[in-house]
């Protein structure tokens, strides 16, 4: 506030930026809107560094949230043309998030090799995005064994490098049908509380499942009506592909939970999610 009153547009800018990064794994849709007011802040800076690092953070939201056509928008900025290697290495980043989602693993893991070559290597929180990757490509390859078997590096871990493994675990542990392993991913997020709310309430969710108590289904469809504000398909995906793995097989409304993330992985181009569905689920 003291930095919009004084017309100070790049204090104003880092500030709404920092914001927006605590607020991410509490709140997405609070961020959603506050990175926005960064980039426009900084568009009225007028200093072009700042504008792409808010590009490429805007860029970034928008993939790993699976909204490809707002990441496409951002990407067609022309600010682009003059980009910095710490910008392009957050846009490889994402781009190969986006490749994943979409089921490219040779892509999504060539820019991921080129986002790394390009981050600043003793940066922790570039590394920590890396290692999300690096998690990423095991999981959407098919061995969420190996992305689990990564939980020990994160104990007693700063809140700022787990935020970066959060979804890949709780995905992982979705589509492995593992109660054990949704238990320990749990026991891992809750030490951050008030942190990762969405995926936390999920995976207890899917731990009752799988402790053979009534099917919180209500509960699970409220979650996924939830993930629309902000719009986030991956999210999505996850509660869907995640319930209909840990529904009992003569459960009756396995068969709905499976046809829809079907219907969904391919009408929003998160079509990674099949060959998952087809390994764990099916």
């Amino acid at each position: 506030a003291l930095a919009d009153q004084a017309n100070l547009t790049q204090v104003s800018a880092r500030g709404r930026n920092n914001l927006a990064f605590l607020f991410g794994s509490i709140d997405e849709a609070l961020s959603d809107r506050v990175s926005r007011e960064a980039l426009e802040t900084a568009r009225r800076s007028g200093t072009r560094a700042l504008i792409l690092w808010h590009l490429s953070q805007e860029g970034f939201a928008h993939a790993l949230y699976g909204r490809f056509d707002a990441m496409k928008a951002i990407n067609d900025d022309p600010m682009w043309l003059h980009a910095h290697d710490d910008a392009l290495a957050t846009r490889r980043f994402y781009e190969s998030q986006a490749a994943l989602l979409r089921g490219d693993l040779g892509e999504a893991g060539d820019l991921l090799a080129e986002s790394e070559a390009m981050s600043d290597q003793k940066d922790p929180q570039a590394m920590a995005w890396i290692r999300s990757g690096e998690m990423s490509l095991d999981l959407f390859a098919g061995h969420p064994e190996k992305t689990l078997a990564t939980l020990n590096e994160f104990n007693g871990a700063d809140w700022f490098r787990v935020q970066p493994v959060a979804w890949p675990l709780t995905t992982a542990a979705a589509v492995s049908g593992d109660r054990d392993s949704v238990i320990e991913v749990v026991e891992l997020l809750s030490r951050y509380h008030p942190r990762f709310p969405r995926e936390r309430n999920f995976l207890v969710a899917l731990a009752e499942i799988g402790a053979a108590t009534e099917a919180p289904l209500a509960e699970i469809d409220q979650m996924i009506a939830n993930a629309l504000e902000p719009d986030m398909p991956f999210v999505r995906m996850v509660y869907l592909s995640g319930t209909a793995n840990f529904l009992p097989g003569d459960h009756p409304k396995k068969q709905d939970y499976l046809e829809e993330a079907r219907k969904r992985a391919e009408e929003w181009e998160l079509r990674g999610f099949l060959p998952l569905i087809d390994q764990f689920v099916t």
